[in-house]
């Protein structure tokens, strides 16, 4: 089998989601893109989706002040 190191895979996610977060952006769905980004910055926290509505919201004031 052939072995992955994590650094590479973790590489790739967040290559493969940064690329998804920029297509969201450009099509103006805010929204999803933050809740892709709160999923991946807050990886110890259960994702419930009240958890989700916190990140989100969060992340989208500090989008709209930066």
């Amino acid at each position: 089998m052939w072995f992955v190191p994590r650094e590479l895979l973790w590489y790739r996610v967040r290559v493969i989601f940064t690329a998804v977060i920029k297509v969201l952006w450009k099509f103006g769905i805010n929204l999803a893109a933050l809740i892709l980004i709160g999923w991946i910055l807050v990886p110890a926290i259960p994702h419930d989706y009240l958890t989700l509505i916190k990140v989100a919201g969060v992340l989208a004031l500090v989008n709209y002040f930066f």
